[in-house]
């Protein structure tokens, strides 16, 4: 799915702002870090694919300017 360079951009700030706090929260259930770290990364990849649904409609992302 082709996304649009402005929302390549946004998606980059939310991930920016946000992947920390649930890689830890996953880590600190599992106690392994790069299953935490997949899970993460797949949980963003499923958020990406959606994105073009949730643009738009006043998502507030603290951190990332939306």
């Amino acid at each position: 799915m082709a996304q649009q360079p402005e929302a390549e951009g946004e998606f980059d700030a939310f991930y920016a702002a946000t992947a920390k706090r649930p890689v830890a929260t996953v880590y600190a259930i599992t106690g392994d870090l790069a299953e935490a770290e997949d899970a993460v990364q797949e949980a963003y990849v499923r958020a990406w694919q959606r994105w073009e649904r949730w643009r738009g409609r006043g998502i507030r992302c603290r951190g990332c300017g939306r």
